[in-house]
């Protein structure tokens, strides 16, 4: 559903699950792709930031998730987890916006 929302076909669904796990795996992936010309501009665009705004959760709890309890306690450090979360996904979000609509203006 995701990936239907922001128009990106199929076959970009491997590269922005490899960006998932590695975001230079997926950003050497979605390179070659646009390089052979299977993929346009927009898409390999779109494709980087979709599998972006998918790690960064990921990657936001598994690296500061732990250091912010140590040092803040659980509670505090739990909140201030949610709110760099909540933070970085809205600004996520805001960009990808404004490049689908550059791209769809144009």
């Amino acid at each position: 559903p995701f990936i239907s929302f922001m128009d990106i076909p199929e076959k970009m669904v491997a590269p922005v699950l490899a960006y998932v796990g590695h975001s230079t795996a997926g950003s050497y992936i979605i390179g070659a792709m646009y390089k052979g010309g299977s993929i346009d501009l927009y898409v390999a665009a779109v494709a980087a930031l979709a599998g972006n705004m998918i790690s960064f959760p990921m990657f936001l709890l598994r690296s500061s998730m732990a250091r912010n309890i140590a040092i803040y306690g659980t509670k505090l450090g739990t909140m201030h987890v949610m709110i760099t979360l909540t933070t970085g996904m809205i600004a996520r979000f805001i960009f990808l916006f404004m490049v689908i609509s550059a791209f769809r203006y144009l």
